[in-house]
């Protein structure tokens, strides 16, 4: 499911979500047997479709599986930023995102999550109107390859919010 979410093919990844969670049931397996991987989809899922309330319920869903895992804790935090940014709640989506990529819990975190989060905080930096900002966050970033996060696409839409055409068309020729 998370590889489908990830390729953007949510129909597979909702067909694959909706057979694991029936054979899970039909089981009986209990909540900490969940699959992590199972779970990011589903929430991928609710971000493509800009469920705000699923997407929640997922993060939920993640604490009671795993409440002591750190990693499975920065990853329903990163979703329920997503949440706040979709409810527009942009200035709690930033502080949090702070919190999440500056503070300690970052060290106990995936890579891909961080990296989703930053190019989500770089985002509500630029519906604010803070490009300068966005541009410095993401000046380090990396886009891996067959990456689940373009970069250069993030710092194209700042650049393109300044109105530096030339230097847009530089950024993304890496990708």
């Amino acid at each position: 499911a998370l590889n489908l979410a990830f390729n953007a093919e949510y129909p597979a990844a909702a067909a694959a979500v909706a057979e694991a969670r029936s054979l899970f049931t039909e089981q009986g397996w209990e909540s900490e047997d969940t699959s992590q991987g199972l779970l990011l989809g589903d929430a991928l899922i609710a971000v493509s479709r800009v469920d705000s309330a699923r997407m929640r319920s997922v993060c939920d869903e993640i604490d009671n599986a795993q409440p002591d895992d750190p990693y499975w804790h920065f990853s329903a935090e990163t979703i329920r930023v997503a949440a706040t940014f979709f409810d527009r709640d942009v200035t709690r989506g930033i502080a949090k995102s702070r919190e999440l990529l500056y503070g300690s819990a970052r060290a106990r975190s995936y890579r891909v999550v961080r990296e989703l989060l930053l190019g989500l905080y770089a985002d509500m930096l630029i519906t604010q109107g803070e490009y300068d900002e966005a541009l410095a966050v993401l000046s380090h970033a990396e886009t891996h390859a067959g990456h689940a996060i373009c970069f250069p696409m993030q710092r194209a839409s700042a650049l393109l919010q300044m109105g530096r055409e030339r230097e847009v068309i530089e950024t993304t020729n890496a990708c």
